[in-house]
């Protein structure tokens, strides 16, 4: 959808609402107008329908963060500065009325073709949840090239009339052009060594996966006298990947847990593996979380949300 979006937003084309829908929200609009405040409230409920959902993934992971805090206080005000971050914009909208939008003039145009390359780049790090982070890395690369080249279009399109905004435009799109070959250069360099990534696997963690009770029981029968640090991950969790790339990548880290049995409970498809379950038994809201188990298996510290090689060698140092 972003992408559909973004490539509408670039190419000018514009689609519109059926005549017959136009015309009857005109209607309920001629009705409603000057009907007092209880039509402005009307109106104000209909418009948060439109609103809400683009609070939807920041209130779900800011409820995550405060069920596992279990503080009352800072989720009240938490959700209520949040809720005011939202509400305030609007209401100076509302008061303020047409005083504070200005006349689209051409550069309207220049405005929706950026927000374009915007919506686009936003599908790029939709597929990170899907896609390796080579290929989205490369897409990045494709992606900063090609909006250069763009910028390097509108610089030469403002010509002589705007001398100024066109050299800063075409420094940006130098710029963005070596971010671009920059990325790609970052995305394909282990490919080019297949040494360097023998060695990073060797030095790697390996965790034992599981996607329910069962096999956890198992596994703990399994490792009988010995620390486990339990893992809480999924695919679609961002903070998950940047635990494996930074947290599990540390050499401190690497050389500690190489002490414990290592488990990892995957989420991706909860609804299928039985992870629901799981999840209930330890009182999991969402990944990531981290359950350090001692010698007979009594759980020492359980941390939710990132962990870093510090704080991660600081929880492992209290195992004996």
């Amino acid at each position: 959808v972003f992408l559909f979006l973004g490539v509408l937003m670039l190419s000018g084309m514009s689609f519109a609402l059926p005549a017959v829908f136009v015309n009857r929200l005109d209607v309920v609009r001629s009705q409603v107008s000057g009907k007092g405040k209880g039509a402005v409230f009307l109106v104000g409920l209909l418009s948060a329908l439109i609103v809400a959902p683009c609070l939807t993934a920041p209130l779900a992971a800011a409820l995550i963060f405060l069920a596992h805090q279990g503080d009352v206080l800072l989720g009240t005000f938490a959700l209520f500065f949040m809720g005011l971050g939202l509400g305030v914009p609007l209401l100076v909208l509302g008061f303020c009325g047409g005083r504070l939008s200005t006349r689209v003039g051409s550069w309207g145009r220049w405005v929706m073709k950026l927000l374009g390359w915007i919506l686009i780049a936003v599908a790029i790090g939709v597929l990170d949840r899907v896609w390796s982070d080579t290929v989205v890395m490369l897409l990045y690369a494709v992606f900063c090239s090609a909006f250069g080249v763009w910028l390097f279009y509108v610089a030469y399109s403002l010509g002589q009339d705007r001398r100024l905004q066109a050299t800063w435009c075409g420094l940006l799109s130098g710029v963005v052009i070596l971010v671009g070959m920059g990325l790609g250069v970052v995305a394909l360099r282990p490919h080019w060594n297949p040494l360097s990534v023998s060695t990073v696997q060797q030095k790697s963690l390996r965790f034992t996966a599981i996607t329910n009770l069962v096999q956890w029981q198992r596994f703990k029968a399994e490792h009988q006298g010995q620390p486990i640090v339990f893992d809480v991950t999924a695919d679609w969790c961002e903070l998950c990947k940047k635990m494996d790339r930074e947290t599990f990548a540390d050499p401190r880290v690497i050389q500690r847990l190489h002490q414990f049995a290592l488990v990892k409970l995957d989420l991706t498809h909860i609804g299928s593996s039985g992870g629901g379950s799981v999840m209930q038994t330890w009182g999991f809201v969402g990944p990531p979380v981290l359950v350090i188990y001692d010698r007979k298996h009594n759980k020492v510290q359980q941390t939710a949300g990132y962990v870093s090689a510090d704080k991660l060698l600081s929880i492992l140092a209290k195992v004996p």
